[in-house]
């Protein structure tokens, strides 16, 4: 899976509000607007990659610090610079990316002002409190990542080759715009399988939600209100690109 994103990036809500329905500006935004398929579409172009890399990126550094492959992590409690030689996952200044251990099972990521490295260099601040147990690992975050936040549960548990990740609540905000995952993927070099489901709220946009089966490929667009579904939509991931149709019309 190529490497396209840096580890903490924000979907890109932006494609939101693009021309694609009518929402060029603040002037042309519907107060309470149903989602349309083009945005719907948009909005999974951003989605489904950040999605998949990010559950890879972390099972990655989780591997990384705790299976001590680097050699940089050790009960003790103390805190070490997160490791990364080589690897999108430590700060410019090591001092500002720190393991931190309190005992045999509980540490935390801490970031202090840490701007990543990488052609797309963002700043991370908060933390990232890790439980873990065996090949499993709870992970609370409590990030600032740029103009926005990461909060809520990701459970990582490794396998070989494939690693399972859990998101509870895991919400990434940016602007006011929140998008919410709850659902588990299992993520292969070559391949994902699993169900997740995205709740979306944006300005002047219905909230909305996106259930994304891995398995099918298929994903719909649903009115959490009346649970009606709106979109049958298709995504193409050689090409990174979705298509939508209203729902029953595939």
């Amino acid at each position: 899976m190529s490497k396209k994103r840096r580890w903490l990036a924000m979907l890109s809500i932006a494609s939101l509000f693009i021309a694609v329905g009518g929402c060029s500006d603040d002037d042309d935004i519907i107060p309470n607007q149903q989602v349309s398929g083009d945005q719907a579409a948009a909005l999974i172009e951003d989605a489904v990659p950040f999605i998949l890399e990010f559950g890879d990126d972390i099972a990655d550094l989780v591997e990384l610090i705790y299976l001590d492959k680097s050699g940089g992590w050790n009960k003790q409690a103390t805190c070490v610079p997160i490791p990364g030689v080589d690897t999108e996952f430590f700060c410019t200044d090591s001092a500002d990316g720190q393991v931190c251990t309190e005992d045999e099972v509980n540490s935390e990521l801490v970031f202090d002002n840490c701007t990543e490295t990488g052609p797309e260099p963002g700043m991370l601040d908060g933390t990232v409190t890790v439980t873990a147990s065996t090949s499993t690992f709870d992970m609370l975050f409590a990030l600032d990542v740029d103009d926005g936040s990461m909060t809520g549960t990701v459970q990582v548990t490794l396998g070989d080759p494939c690693a399972t990740v859990s998101y509870t609540n895991f919400e990434i905000e940016e602007d006011g715009v929140s998008n919410t995952l709850n659902g588990t993927t299992t993520i292969c070099p070559e391949s994902a399988s699993g169900t997740l489901s995205v709740t979306v709220s944006a300005p002047g946009i219905q909230r909305f939600l996106m259930e994304i089966n891995f398995n099918t490929g298929a994903i719909i667009i649903v009115s959490p209100t009346t649970q009606e579904p709106l979109y049958t939509c298709v995504y193409d991931p050689g090409n990174e690109t979705a298509y939508c149709m209203p729902y029953g019309e595939f």
